[in-house]
Protein backbone atom coordinates (compact mmCIF):
# COMPACT_ATOMS: atom_id res chain seq x y z
CA UNK A 1 0.00 0.00 0.00
CA UNK A 2 1.34 3.59 -0.62
CA UNK A 3 2.59 5.53 2.27
CA UNK A 4 0.64 9.15 3.29
CA UNK A 5 3.70 11.60 3.12
CA UNK A 6 6.30 9.24 3.27
CA UNK A 7 4.16 8.30 6.76
CA UNK A 8 2.21 5.74 7.87
CA UNK A 9 -1.00 6.48 8.57
CA UNK A 10 -3.34 4.97 10.76
CA UNK A 11 -6.66 4.03 9.82
CA UNK A 12 -8.77 3.46 12.73
CA UNK A 13 -7.64 1.94 16.04
CA UNK A 14 -8.61 -1.71 14.90
CA UNK A 15 -7.22 -1.26 11.31
CA UNK A 16 -3.52 -2.27 10.23
CA UNK A 17 -0.90 -0.09 10.41
CA UNK A 18 0.27 1.17 7.38
CA UNK A 19 -2.94 1.78 5.42
CA UNK A 20 -4.24 4.91 3.81
CA UNK A 21 -6.96 7.17 5.22
CA UNK A 22 -10.48 5.79 3.40
CA UNK A 23 -12.00 7.75 0.76
CA UNK A 24 -12.59 10.97 3.28
CA UNK A 25 -10.56 12.45 5.85
CA UNK A 26 -12.69 11.00 8.88
CA UNK A 27 -14.19 8.05 6.88
CA UNK A 28 -13.82 4.85 8.37
CA UNK A 29 -11.61 2.40 5.98
CA UNK A 30 -13.20 0.03 3.92
CA UNK A 31 -14.79 -2.98 6.03
CA UNK A 32 -13.80 -1.38 8.97
CA UNK A 33 -17.40 0.21 9.65
CA UNK A 34 -18.56 -3.25 10.94
CA UNK A 35 -20.25 -1.93 14.24
CA UNK A 36 -23.13 0.14 12.40
CA UNK A 37 -23.50 4.01 11.74
CA UNK A 38 -23.52 5.04 14.82
CA UNK A 39 -20.26 3.90 16.14
CA UNK A 40 -18.81 5.05 13.04
CA UNK A 41 -19.89 8.80 13.12
CA UNK A 42 -18.81 8.68 17.28
CA UNK A 43 -15.42 7.50 15.90
CA UNK A 44 -15.53 10.13 13.31
CA UNK A 45 -16.44 12.75 15.89
CA UNK A 46 -13.84 12.17 18.26
CA UNK A 47 -11.47 12.88 15.24
CA UNK A 48 -10.14 16.59 16.08
CA UNK A 49 -11.18 17.99 13.04
CA UNK A 50 -9.16 21.44 13.22
CA UNK A 51 -6.00 20.94 11.64
CA UNK A 52 -8.37 18.56 8.35
CA UNK A 53 -8.31 20.88 5.36
CA UNK A 54 -10.88 19.04 4.17
CA UNK A 55 -12.53 16.26 7.03
CA UNK A 56 -14.58 14.71 4.53
CA UNK A 57 -16.99 11.67 6.30
CA UNK A 58 -18.38 9.71 3.26
CA UNK A 59 -21.01 6.97 4.39
CA UNK A 60 -22.91 4.28 2.90
CA UNK A 61 -26.45 3.23 3.21
CA UNK A 62 -28.44 0.40 1.34
CA UNK A 63 -31.89 2.33 0.42
CA UNK A 64 -33.81 0.29 2.78
CA UNK A 65 -32.04 1.93 5.93
CA UNK A 66 -33.55 5.13 4.45
CA UNK A 67 -37.35 3.72 3.42
CA UNK A 68 -39.50 4.82 6.05
CA UNK A 69 -40.30 7.93 8.12
CA UNK A 70 -39.05 6.47 11.45
CA UNK A 71 -36.10 5.36 9.56
CA UNK A 72 -35.54 8.66 7.91
CA UNK A 73 -35.84 10.40 11.57
CA UNK A 74 -33.09 7.96 12.87
CA UNK A 75 -30.59 9.25 10.02
CA UNK A 76 -31.16 12.53 11.12
CA UNK A 77 -30.47 12.16 14.41
CA UNK A 78 -27.22 10.67 13.38
CA UNK A 79 -26.53 13.92 11.48
CA UNK A 80 -27.21 15.79 14.51
CA UNK A 81 -25.26 13.94 16.66
CA UNK A 82 -22.09 14.52 14.50
CA UNK A 83 -22.93 18.20 13.82
CA UNK A 84 -24.41 19.77 16.91
CA UNK A 85 -22.21 16.91 19.20
CA UNK A 86 -19.26 16.53 18.05
CA UNK A 87 -18.96 20.04 15.81
CA UNK A 88 -18.59 17.95 12.24
CA UNK A 89 -18.05 19.55 8.99
CA UNK A 90 -18.90 17.47 6.32
CA UNK A 91 -21.15 14.62 5.65
CA UNK A 92 -21.62 13.26 2.15
CA UNK A 93 -24.17 10.03 2.06
CA UNK A 94 -24.77 7.25 -0.77
CA UNK A 95 -27.74 6.06 -1.01
CA UNK A 96 -27.85 2.97 -3.53
CA UNK A 97 -27.78 -0.69 -3.56
CA UNK A 98 -25.43 -3.34 -5.03
CA UNK A 99 -27.40 -4.41 -7.31
CA UNK A 100 -28.28 -0.97 -9.06
CA UNK A 101 -24.10 -0.51 -8.71
CA UNK A 102 -23.36 -3.33 -10.84
CA UNK A 103 -26.32 -2.48 -13.38
CA UNK A 104 -24.83 1.22 -13.72
CA UNK A 105 -23.46 2.10 -17.28
CA UNK A 106 -20.36 2.90 -15.82
CA UNK A 107 -19.70 -0.95 -15.31
CA UNK A 108 -21.23 -1.97 -18.37
CA UNK A 109 -18.38 -0.45 -20.37
CA UNK A 110 -20.78 2.87 -20.92
CA UNK A 111 -23.37 0.68 -21.81
CA UNK A 112 -27.10 0.88 -20.79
Amino acid sequence: MPKLDGEWARCQADVQLGYLLADGGVSACQGADTNGPTATVNSAGKIDQVPIYVPLFNMKFHPSAVATKEDLLKFLALMQTYFDDYGGKHMQFNVVSKETLRESPSTSGGKS
